[in-house]
């Protein structure tokens, strides 16, 4: 806040190393997405990155959000946003077993507990099927979206886990899976079905086949799987780390066709 006490800037700090390396690839998307926005997306403007006192630092504007207008609505996962998103971006295409996205968290997994034997169960079900990826903002949740007065843009926050390379169709799933556990209160594993039965919906949207909603939904529950391994509160987190080891393996264990 400035002396007048009008808010200027927010700000992150990074405490070890894996949040460090989160501020550091949101300054890197703001950047990007100043130099080149994204048609009805507005994001925040970086304002300063670097270290300050031994931790990295990220400093970004305050969105012009008009807090005596109501725009929030019940929670939607604002596909036309997501579809902008993508269209934004180059896409590719091929098996996920042979993609960047797959090869980084095959690292990110390698020396987690489960970790290499559900790699190893997720590629085989999955199979060798062409996979689309292309943006992703990474945590797609009610609480990072809200629409302008307006509604024709999107106020999206919080970009630490933007990428170019994943699979298109994995923020729907991180949005859907959000408000199954968070805001419906649901267990991971009663979450699994909705999710898969809405990105059935979703995806066709976003230029995806519906029969890889399975394959989606596993691969969120791995995403979510890698951030707590990483996390620096991994150890506080041992009990939902379960329950996700557990839905996976729930998934893995149905016939191969229900994967799709």
């Amino acid at each position: 806040f400035d002396p007048d006490e009008r808010l200027v800037a927010f700000a992150k700090v990074g405490w070890d190393a894996a949040t460090a390396a989160l501020i550091a690839t949101e300054a890197d998307a703001l950047g990007h997405l100043l130099s080149d926005p994204c048609p009805g997306i507005i994001a925040p403007e970086p304002i300063w990155s670097g270290d300050w006192h031994g931790h990295h630092v990220l400093l970004t504007s305050p969105l012009a959000v008009d807090h005596r207008v109501a725009t929030d609505r019940a929670p939607d996962v604002e596909v036309g946003s997501l579809q902008l998103l993508a269209e934004h971006f180059p896409q590719t295409s091929s098996p996920l077993a042979e993609s960047a996205y797959w090869q980084r968290l095959s690292r990110r997994l390698a020396d987690a507990p489960d970790g290499s034997s559900l790699l190893v169960a997720i590629a085989d079900a999955v199979g060798s099927d062409p996979m689309m990826f292309g943006a992703f903002h990474g945590d797609w949740s009610p609480w990072n979206l809200r629409r302008t007065p307006d509604r024709h843009q999107l106020f999206v926050w919080d970009w630490e886990r933007f990428a170019t390379d994943a699979p298109v169709g994995l923020d729907a799933a991180h949005h859907h899976m959000q408000v199954q556990r968070f805001l419906r209160k649901q267990t991971v594993a009663d979450a699994v079905e909705p999710v898969r039965a809405a990105l059935r919906t979703d995806l066709p949207r976003l230029g995806v086949d519906p029969e890889a909603a399975g394959a989606v939904v596993m691969l969120e529950l791995l995403e979510t799987l890698a951030r707590m391994t990483e996390s620096g509160l991994a150890g506080q987190l041992a009990a939902p780390r379960a329950e996700l080891v557990d839905a996976l393996r729930s998934e893995l264990a149905v016939p191969r066709g229900r994967v799709s």
